[in-house]
Protein backbone atom coordinates (compact mmCIF):
# COMPACT_ATOMS: atom_id res chain seq x y z
CA UNK A 1 0.00 0.00 0.00
CA UNK A 2 2.92 2.24 -0.15
CA UNK A 3 2.61 3.01 -3.17
CA UNK A 4 -0.82 4.19 -2.94
CA UNK A 5 0.47 6.42 -0.10
CA UNK A 6 2.63 8.12 -2.31
CA UNK A 7 0.43 8.61 -5.33
CA UNK A 8 -2.02 9.92 -2.74
CA UNK A 9 0.88 12.57 -1.48
CA UNK A 10 1.34 13.20 -4.91
CA UNK A 11 -2.08 14.32 -5.42
CA UNK A 12 -2.58 15.93 -2.36
CA UNK A 13 0.58 18.28 -2.87
CA UNK A 14 -0.15 18.49 -6.64
CA UNK A 15 -3.45 19.73 -5.84
CA UNK A 16 -2.67 22.89 -3.25
CA UNK A 17 0.36 23.95 -4.95
CA UNK A 18 -2.01 23.88 -8.44
CA UNK A 19 -4.78 25.92 -6.79
CA UNK A 20 -2.00 28.28 -4.88
CA UNK A 21 -0.04 29.06 -8.09
CA UNK A 22 -3.54 29.70 -10.10
CA UNK A 23 -5.08 32.28 -7.03
CA UNK A 24 -1.81 34.06 -7.33
CA UNK A 25 -1.80 34.73 -10.67
CA UNK A 26 -5.68 35.66 -10.66
CA UNK A 27 -7.54 32.39 -10.95
CA UNK A 28 -10.67 31.87 -9.26
CA UNK A 29 -12.23 28.91 -7.76
CA UNK A 30 -11.74 25.22 -7.98
CA UNK A 31 -10.23 23.91 -11.20
CA UNK A 32 -9.41 20.44 -12.31
CA UNK A 33 -6.34 21.36 -14.28
CA UNK A 34 -4.31 23.08 -11.56
CA UNK A 35 -3.33 19.49 -10.03
CA UNK A 36 -1.31 19.20 -13.35
CA UNK A 37 0.09 23.24 -13.00
CA UNK A 38 1.19 21.62 -9.23
CA UNK A 39 3.06 18.68 -10.27
CA UNK A 40 4.58 20.82 -13.07
CA UNK A 41 5.59 23.07 -10.02
CA UNK A 42 6.56 20.22 -7.91
CA UNK A 43 8.68 18.96 -10.82
CA UNK A 44 10.46 22.40 -10.97
CA UNK A 45 11.01 22.92 -7.56
CA UNK A 46 12.66 18.78 -6.90
CA UNK A 47 14.55 19.81 -10.16
CA UNK A 48 16.05 22.36 -8.82
CA UNK A 49 16.47 21.81 -5.09
CA UNK A 50 18.23 18.52 -5.95
CA UNK A 51 21.01 20.06 -6.68
CA UNK A 52 21.53 21.34 -3.23
CA UNK A 53 23.49 20.25 -0.35
CA UNK A 54 22.37 17.00 0.80
CA UNK A 55 20.59 16.38 -2.39
CA UNK A 56 16.82 15.23 -2.70
CA UNK A 57 16.85 15.22 0.96
CA UNK A 58 17.07 18.84 0.65
CA UNK A 59 14.75 18.71 -1.80
CA UNK A 60 12.14 17.17 0.14
CA UNK A 61 12.20 19.67 2.23
CA UNK A 62 11.51 22.30 -0.02
CA UNK A 63 8.94 20.26 -1.61
CA UNK A 64 7.04 20.14 2.03
CA UNK A 65 7.84 23.89 2.53
CA UNK A 66 5.64 24.83 -0.64
CA UNK A 67 3.10 22.04 -0.24
CA UNK A 68 2.40 23.72 2.99
CA UNK A 69 2.97 27.22 1.84
CA UNK A 70 0.09 26.58 -1.09
CA UNK A 71 -2.23 25.47 1.58
CA UNK A 72 -1.83 28.58 4.16
CA UNK A 73 -2.35 30.66 0.78
CA UNK A 74 -5.21 28.64 -0.16
CA UNK A 75 -6.75 29.01 3.35
CA UNK A 76 -6.15 33.12 3.17
CA UNK A 77 -8.05 33.40 -0.32
CA UNK A 78 -11.33 32.75 -1.38
CA UNK A 79 -10.81 29.78 -2.71
CA UNK A 80 -11.91 27.83 0.22
CA UNK A 81 -15.45 29.70 0.03
CA UNK A 82 -15.83 28.39 -3.28
CA UNK A 83 -18.01 25.39 -4.91
CA UNK A 84 -15.81 22.52 -5.76
CA UNK A 85 -17.42 20.18 -8.65
CA UNK A 86 -17.56 16.72 -7.05
CA UNK A 87 -17.57 15.63 -10.78
CA UNK A 88 -13.62 16.29 -10.85
CA UNK A 89 -12.19 14.43 -6.98
CA UNK A 90 -14.67 11.45 -8.04
CA UNK A 91 -13.08 11.28 -11.76
CA UNK A 92 -9.48 11.47 -9.65
CA UNK A 93 -10.51 8.25 -7.02
CA UNK A 94 -12.36 6.33 -10.49
CA UNK A 95 -9.27 6.30 -11.95
CA UNK A 96 -7.21 5.26 -8.52
CA UNK A 97 -9.78 2.27 -8.30
CA UNK A 98 -9.01 1.66 -12.11
CA UNK A 99 -5.24 1.45 -11.61
CA UNK A 100 -5.53 -0.73 -9.17
CA UNK A 101 -6.52 -3.60 -11.42
CA UNK A 102 -3.57 -4.87 -12.54
CA UNK A 103 -2.38 -5.26 -9.29
CA UNK A 104 -5.93 -7.27 -7.76
CA UNK A 105 -4.79 -9.39 -10.68
CA UNK A 106 -1.53 -10.04 -9.29
CA UNK A 107 -2.53 -9.99 -6.10
CA UNK A 108 -0.10 -8.02 -5.51
CA UNK A 109 1.29 -3.99 -5.71
CA UNK A 110 4.82 -4.03 -7.24
CA UNK A 111 6.43 -2.46 -10.22
CA UNK A 112 4.86 -2.83 -13.45
CA UNK A 113 5.82 -3.86 -16.70
CA UNK A 114 8.95 -5.80 -15.73
CA UNK A 115 9.15 -8.54 -18.44
CA UNK A 116 8.20 -6.20 -21.66
CA UNK A 117 10.21 -2.73 -20.34
CA UNK A 118 13.76 -2.67 -18.94
CA UNK A 119 13.77 0.97 -19.18
CA UNK A 120 13.35 1.97 -15.33
CA UNK A 121 16.20 -0.01 -14.47
CA UNK A 122 18.00 2.50 -15.73
CA UNK A 123 15.40 5.18 -13.82
CA UNK A 124 15.57 3.60 -10.94
CA UNK A 125 19.74 4.27 -11.40
CA UNK A 126 19.95 7.77 -12.39
CA UNK A 127 16.69 8.46 -9.44
CA UNK A 128 19.54 6.58 -6.87
CA UNK A 129 22.12 8.84 -8.08
CA UNK A 130 20.61 11.67 -7.81
CA UNK A 131 20.48 11.19 -3.51
CA UNK A 132 23.48 10.20 -2.85
CA UNK A 133 27.20 11.49 -4.21
CA UNK A 134 28.80 8.42 -4.35
CA UNK A 135 25.99 6.85 -6.11
CA UNK A 136 26.33 9.58 -8.96
CA UNK A 137 30.00 8.86 -9.03
CA UNK A 138 29.58 5.43 -10.24
CA UNK A 139 26.20 6.37 -12.66
CA UNK A 140 27.20 9.36 -14.53
CA UNK A 141 23.79 11.24 -15.13
CA UNK A 142 23.57 12.58 -19.09
CA UNK A 143 22.40 15.66 -20.26
CA UNK A 144 18.83 14.06 -19.81
CA UNK A 145 15.66 15.57 -18.50
CA UNK A 146 15.42 14.42 -14.78
CA UNK A 147 12.21 16.10 -13.51
CA UNK A 148 10.67 12.96 -13.07
CA UNK A 149 13.79 11.72 -11.28
CA UNK A 150 13.98 14.24 -9.13
CA UNK A 151 10.23 14.39 -7.94
CA UNK A 152 10.46 10.79 -7.05
CA UNK A 153 14.18 10.65 -5.61
CA UNK A 154 13.04 13.75 -3.08
CA UNK A 155 9.98 11.18 -2.51
CA UNK A 156 11.56 8.50 -1.35
CA UNK A 157 14.20 10.61 0.72
CA UNK A 158 11.07 12.16 2.29
CA UNK A 159 9.07 9.25 3.24
CA UNK A 160 12.26 6.37 3.42
CA UNK A 161 10.19 4.17 0.66
CA UNK A 162 11.88 2.54 -1.75
CA UNK A 163 12.29 4.41 -4.97
CA UNK A 164 11.04 1.63 -6.98
CA UNK A 165 7.70 1.61 -4.62
CA UNK A 166 7.71 5.47 -5.67
CA UNK A 167 8.19 5.25 -9.22
CA UNK A 168 4.81 2.87 -8.89
CA UNK A 169 2.83 5.78 -6.79
CA UNK A 170 3.88 8.40 -9.51
CA UNK A 171 2.35 5.97 -12.21
CA UNK A 172 -0.74 5.33 -10.30
CA UNK A 173 -1.32 9.31 -9.62
CA UNK A 174 -1.06 10.15 -13.31
CA UNK A 175 -3.82 8.57 -15.06
CA UNK A 176 -5.89 10.46 -11.62
CA UNK A 177 -4.23 14.16 -12.80
CA UNK A 178 -5.02 13.30 -16.13
CA UNK A 179 -8.97 12.21 -15.18
CA UNK A 180 -9.34 15.46 -13.04
CA UNK A 181 -7.66 17.86 -15.92
CA UNK A 182 -9.55 15.94 -18.56
CA UNK A 183 -13.23 17.07 -16.08
CA UNK A 184 -12.40 20.58 -17.04
CA UNK A 185 -12.81 19.96 -21.27
CA UNK A 186 -15.53 18.11 -20.40
CA UNK A 187 -18.19 20.77 -19.09
CA UNK A 188 -20.61 20.39 -21.90
CA UNK A 189 -21.40 16.84 -20.64
CA UNK A 190 -24.28 16.21 -18.16
CA UNK A 191 -22.49 16.29 -14.76
CA UNK A 192 -22.72 12.44 -14.19
CA UNK A 193 -21.28 11.31 -17.17
CA UNK A 194 -17.92 13.74 -16.71
CA UNK A 195 -16.44 11.68 -14.17
CA UNK A 196 -16.97 8.40 -16.03
CA UNK A 197 -15.88 9.95 -19.49
CA UNK A 198 -12.70 11.56 -18.08
CA UNK A 199 -11.94 8.04 -16.94
CA UNK A 200 -12.07 6.84 -20.23
CA UNK A 201 -9.67 9.73 -21.28
CA UNK A 202 -7.25 8.76 -18.63
CA UNK A 203 -7.20 5.06 -20.03
CA UNK A 204 -7.18 4.96 -23.34
CA UNK A 205 -5.84 2.60 -25.06
CA UNK A 206 -2.40 3.77 -25.67
CA UNK A 207 -2.32 5.13 -21.97
CA UNK A 208 -3.46 2.12 -20.38
CA UNK A 209 -0.45 0.11 -22.58
CA UNK A 210 2.14 2.48 -21.32
CA UNK A 211 0.78 2.49 -17.89
CA UNK A 212 0.33 -1.76 -18.30
CA UNK A 213 4.39 -1.90 -19.11
CA UNK A 214 5.27 0.56 -16.48
CA UNK A 215 6.48 3.50 -18.48
CA UNK A 216 5.67 6.79 -16.80
CA UNK A 217 7.62 9.50 -18.99
CA UNK A 218 4.97 9.51 -22.21
CA UNK A 219 1.67 9.54 -19.69
CA UNK A 220 3.27 12.56 -17.86
CA UNK A 221 4.13 14.15 -21.09
CA UNK A 222 0.58 13.43 -22.13
CA UNK A 223 -0.80 15.07 -18.87
CA UNK A 224 1.19 18.09 -19.45
CA UNK A 225 0.30 18.47 -23.22
CA UNK A 226 -3.30 17.69 -22.46
CA UNK A 227 -3.58 20.45 -19.27
CA UNK A 228 -1.84 23.00 -21.38
CA UNK A 229 -4.65 22.86 -23.92
CA UNK A 230 -6.99 23.12 -21.16
CA UNK A 231 -5.48 25.81 -18.92
CA UNK A 232 -4.98 27.97 -22.69
CA UNK A 233 -8.68 27.48 -23.61
CA UNK A 234 -9.86 28.56 -20.27
CA UNK A 235 -7.45 31.18 -20.70
CA UNK A 236 -8.66 32.54 -24.15
CA UNK A 237 -11.71 32.47 -23.22
CA UNK A 238 -11.72 34.91 -20.22
CA UNK A 239 -9.12 37.27 -21.71
CA UNK A 240 -9.60 40.38 -18.50
CA UNK A 241 -7.84 37.88 -15.99
CA UNK A 242 -4.95 39.26 -14.85
CA UNK A 243 -1.65 39.88 -16.67
CA UNK A 244 0.23 36.92 -14.49
CA UNK A 245 -2.69 34.81 -15.67
CA UNK A 246 -0.86 32.94 -18.09
CA UNK A 247 1.66 31.94 -15.98
CA UNK A 248 0.31 28.47 -15.27
CA UNK A 249 0.92 27.93 -19.16
CA UNK A 250 4.65 28.49 -18.69
CA UNK A 251 5.13 26.16 -15.67
CA UNK A 252 3.43 23.58 -17.88
CA UNK A 253 5.97 24.17 -20.77
CA UNK A 254 8.46 24.27 -18.25
CA UNK A 255 7.53 20.42 -16.48
CA UNK A 256 7.34 19.40 -20.00
CA UNK A 257 10.92 20.16 -20.61
CA UNK A 258 12.53 18.76 -17.69
CA UNK A 259 10.36 15.59 -18.60
CA UNK A 260 10.97 15.48 -21.94
CA UNK A 261 13.99 17.79 -22.99
CA UNK A 262 13.52 20.55 -25.05
CA UNK A 263 11.62 18.44 -27.41
CA UNK A 264 8.42 18.68 -24.85
CA UNK A 265 7.83 22.28 -26.14
CA UNK A 266 6.89 20.92 -30.01
CA UNK A 267 3.30 20.10 -28.96
CA UNK A 268 2.60 23.54 -26.76
CA UNK A 269 4.23 25.64 -29.80
CA UNK A 270 1.94 23.30 -32.56
CA UNK A 271 -1.17 24.31 -30.94
CA UNK A 272 -0.42 27.91 -30.26
CA UNK A 273 0.79 28.60 -33.35
CA UNK A 274 -2.40 26.74 -35.09
CA UNK A 275 -4.69 28.85 -32.71
CA UNK A 276 -3.36 31.48 -33.47
CA UNK A 277 -3.56 31.56 -37.73
CA UNK A 278 -7.11 30.23 -36.80
CA UNK A 279 -8.27 33.23 -34.84
CA UNK A 280 -6.38 35.96 -37.37
CA UNK A 281 -8.14 33.92 -39.86
CA UNK A 282 -11.67 34.30 -38.53
CA UNK A 283 -10.97 37.92 -37.62
CA UNK A 284 -9.04 38.73 -40.56
CA UNK A 285 -11.66 41.50 -41.49
CA UNK A 286 -12.11 42.99 -38.29
CA UNK A 287 -8.15 44.11 -37.88
CA UNK A 288 -9.01 46.44 -34.44
CA UNK A 289 -10.60 43.17 -32.89
CA UNK A 290 -6.86 41.26 -34.04
CA UNK A 291 -4.51 44.45 -32.93
CA UNK A 292 -6.79 44.06 -29.24
CA UNK A 293 -6.29 40.66 -28.80
CA UNK A 294 -2.35 41.11 -29.36
CA UNK A 295 -2.24 43.84 -26.77
CA UNK A 296 -4.33 42.21 -24.58
CA UNK A 297 -2.46 39.00 -24.97
CA UNK A 298 1.46 40.26 -25.12
CA UNK A 299 2.35 40.81 -21.39
CA UNK A 300 0.59 37.51 -19.84
CA UNK A 301 2.49 35.81 -22.92
CA UNK A 302 5.52 37.64 -21.92
CA UNK A 303 5.17 36.80 -18.15
CA UNK A 304 4.69 32.97 -18.86
CA UNK A 305 7.94 32.91 -21.36
CA UNK A 306 9.86 34.32 -18.64
CA UNK A 307 8.04 31.98 -15.35
CA UNK A 308 9.15 28.80 -18.20
CA UNK A 309 12.91 30.55 -18.83
CA UNK A 310 13.34 31.01 -15.08
CA UNK A 311 11.66 27.41 -14.03
CA UNK A 312 14.34 25.68 -16.39
CA UNK A 313 16.97 27.91 -15.68
CA UNK A 314 19.13 25.28 -13.98
CA UNK A 315 18.55 23.19 -16.98
CA UNK A 316 19.80 25.47 -19.82
CA UNK A 317 23.37 24.32 -19.89
CA UNK A 318 22.39 21.06 -20.16
CA UNK A 319 20.10 21.58 -22.91
CA UNK A 320 22.41 23.62 -24.99
CA UNK A 321 24.67 20.52 -24.78
CA UNK A 322 22.16 17.85 -25.58
CA UNK A 323 21.02 20.21 -28.17
CA UNK A 324 24.57 20.46 -29.89
CA UNK A 325 25.07 16.57 -30.20
CA UNK A 326 21.08 16.04 -31.08
CA UNK A 327 19.84 19.01 -32.56
CA UNK A 328 16.18 18.77 -33.95
CA UNK A 329 16.36 14.83 -33.92
CA UNK A 330 18.07 12.18 -31.90
CA UNK A 331 19.09 10.01 -34.53
CA UNK A 332 20.56 13.75 -36.35
CA UNK A 333 24.06 11.99 -34.81
CA UNK A 334 24.19 8.31 -36.47
CA UNK A 335 24.81 6.15 -33.50
CA UNK A 336 22.34 8.36 -31.47
CA UNK A 337 21.05 6.53 -28.17
CA UNK A 338 17.45 6.18 -30.54
CA UNK A 339 18.61 5.51 -33.79
CA UNK A 340 16.08 5.22 -36.89
CA UNK A 341 17.30 1.27 -36.48
CA UNK A 342 16.35 1.02 -32.84
CA UNK A 343 13.04 -0.11 -32.11
CA UNK A 344 13.02 -0.56 -28.31
CA UNK A 345 10.93 -3.17 -27.41
CA UNK A 346 8.54 -3.04 -29.64
CA UNK A 347 8.27 -5.96 -32.35
CA UNK A 348 7.94 -2.95 -35.26
CA UNK A 349 6.18 0.30 -36.28
CA UNK A 350 2.59 1.06 -34.24
CA UNK A 351 -0.40 1.85 -36.53
CA UNK A 352 -1.57 5.56 -36.10
CA UNK A 353 -5.10 4.03 -35.70
CA UNK A 354 -4.14 2.78 -32.31
CA UNK A 355 -3.95 6.33 -30.95
CA UNK A 356 -7.82 6.60 -31.86
CA UNK A 357 -8.86 4.74 -28.75
CA UNK A 358 -10.16 1.40 -29.19
CA UNK A 359 -8.55 -1.70 -27.92
CA UNK A 360 -7.40 -4.16 -30.56
CA UNK A 361 -5.34 -6.83 -28.40
CA UNK A 362 -3.72 -7.33 -25.09
CA UNK A 363 -0.06 -6.61 -25.82
CA UNK A 364 -0.12 -3.45 -27.96
CA UNK A 365 2.84 -4.21 -29.74
CA UNK A 366 1.43 -7.44 -31.37
CA UNK A 367 -0.67 -7.29 -34.55
CA UNK A 368 -4.95 -6.59 -33.92
CA UNK A 369 -6.85 -8.98 -34.71
CA UNK A 370 -10.61 -8.04 -33.85
CA UNK A 371 -12.62 -11.08 -35.59
CA UNK A 372 -16.73 -12.13 -34.05
CA UNK A 373 -17.51 -15.44 -34.49
CA UNK A 374 -21.05 -15.66 -36.29
CA UNK A 375 -23.03 -18.72 -36.95
CA UNK A 376 -22.01 -20.63 -41.10
CA UNK A 377 -24.82 -20.11 -43.89
CA UNK A 378 -24.25 -23.32 -44.87
CA UNK A 379 -25.26 -26.60 -42.55
CA UNK A 380 -21.55 -27.56 -41.67
CA UNK A 381 -21.32 -26.84 -38.25
CA UNK A 382 -19.05 -24.24 -37.21
CA UNK A 383 -18.64 -20.37 -37.32
CA UNK A 384 -17.37 -17.85 -39.87
CA UNK A 385 -14.76 -15.41 -38.81
CA UNK A 386 -15.70 -11.34 -39.24
CA UNK A 387 -13.09 -8.95 -39.25
CA UNK A 388 -14.15 -5.85 -35.99
CA UNK A 389 -10.90 -4.56 -36.97
CA UNK A 390 -11.64 -2.18 -39.54
CA UNK A 391 -14.59 -1.02 -38.72
CA UNK A 392 -14.04 -0.08 -34.96
CA UNK A 393 -11.22 1.87 -36.48
CA UNK A 394 -13.43 3.82 -39.05
CA UNK A 395 -15.90 4.33 -36.38
CA UNK A 396 -13.24 6.02 -33.96
CA UNK A 397 -11.82 7.98 -36.80
CA UNK A 398 -14.73 8.93 -37.76
CA UNK A 399 -16.32 9.64 -34.41
CA UNK A 400 -13.08 12.26 -33.90
CA UNK A 401 -13.75 13.92 -36.89
CA UNK A 402 -17.07 14.62 -35.86
CA UNK A 403 -15.83 16.22 -32.72
CA UNK A 404 -12.98 17.81 -34.41
CA UNK A 405 -15.97 19.67 -36.65
CA UNK A 406 -17.90 20.08 -33.71
CA UNK A 407 -15.61 22.36 -31.63
CA UNK A 408 -14.81 24.24 -34.98
CA UNK A 409 -18.55 24.69 -35.42
CA UNK A 410 -18.12 26.19 -31.82
CA UNK A 411 -15.20 28.49 -32.40
CA UNK A 412 -13.69 26.23 -29.83
CA UNK A 413 -10.41 26.37 -31.64
CA UNK A 414 -7.43 24.62 -28.97
CA UNK A 415 -8.64 21.19 -28.87
CA UNK A 416 -8.48 20.80 -32.49
CA UNK A 417 -4.90 23.21 -32.98
CA UNK A 418 -3.60 21.02 -30.48
CA UNK A 419 -4.53 17.80 -32.07
CA UNK A 420 -3.67 19.02 -35.39
CA UNK A 421 -0.52 19.52 -34.54
CA UNK A 422 0.39 16.02 -32.46
CA UNK A 423 -0.81 14.54 -36.31
CA UNK A 424 1.85 16.93 -37.52
CA UNK A 425 4.55 15.94 -34.90
CA UNK A 426 3.09 12.32 -35.21
CA UNK A 427 3.89 12.61 -39.19
CA UNK A 428 7.67 14.03 -38.58
CA UNK A 429 8.53 11.51 -36.02
CA UNK A 430 7.44 8.43 -38.73
CA UNK A 431 9.23 9.55 -40.97
CA UNK A 432 12.36 10.88 -39.60
CA UNK A 433 12.71 9.19 -36.47
CA UNK A 434 12.71 5.18 -35.38
CA UNK A 435 9.61 3.37 -35.01
CA UNK A 436 10.33 3.35 -30.93
CA UNK A 437 10.09 7.68 -31.10
CA UNK A 438 7.09 7.61 -33.29
CA UNK A 439 5.35 5.50 -30.49
CA UNK A 440 5.60 8.11 -28.53
CA UNK A 441 4.23 10.49 -29.97
CA UNK A 442 1.07 8.24 -29.95
CA UNK A 443 1.09 7.92 -26.67
CA UNK A 444 0.83 11.98 -25.95
CA UNK A 445 -1.51 12.29 -28.96
CA UNK A 446 -4.11 9.76 -27.79
CA UNK A 447 -6.01 11.32 -24.62
CA UNK A 448 -7.01 14.46 -27.06
CA UNK A 449 -8.34 12.07 -29.45
CA UNK A 450 -10.09 10.47 -26.87
CA UNK A 451 -11.01 13.57 -25.50
CA UNK A 452 -12.66 15.36 -28.74
CA UNK A 453 -14.96 12.15 -29.52
CA UNK A 454 -16.53 12.17 -26.03
CA UNK A 455 -16.55 15.67 -25.49
CA UNK A 456 -19.22 16.11 -28.83
CA UNK A 457 -21.05 12.32 -29.08
CA UNK A 458 -21.18 12.56 -25.30
CA UNK A 459 -22.72 16.69 -25.09
CA UNK A 460 -25.08 15.65 -28.20
CA UNK A 461 -26.67 12.58 -26.67
CA UNK A 462 -27.20 14.89 -23.52
CA UNK A 463 -28.82 17.31 -25.07
CA UNK A 464 -30.78 14.93 -27.21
Amino acid sequence: MQAYLVALVILGASVAAGHAILWLCGWTGWSGAAPAVGLATLLIVAAAAVKLPANATTAAGVLALVTIASVAVLWRSRAKRDRLALEVPCAGVLALAVAAIPFVAQARIGLLGVGINNDNAVHLVWTEALRSDLMAQFYGIPNYPLGPHSLMASLAAGTGIPTDTVLTGLLIAIPALTAMTACVALDPLPRLLRAPAAVLVAFTYMLSAWYAQGAFKEPLMALLVLAFVVVLAQWLREPRRSRLAAIPLGLLLAGAVLTYSYAGVAWAVAACGLVAALLFITNIRRPKRIIAGVRAAFLPVVFAALAALVAIAVRVPDLIDTFRVFGTSPADSGDGPIATTNIGNLIGPLPLEQAFGIWPTGDFRQPAVLDVCVPAASAVPGCTAIGMQEPLQLLAIAAVIFGVVWCLLRREFVLPAAIVGALAIYVVAERRESPYIAAKTLVVMAPLLTLVALRALLATWGQD
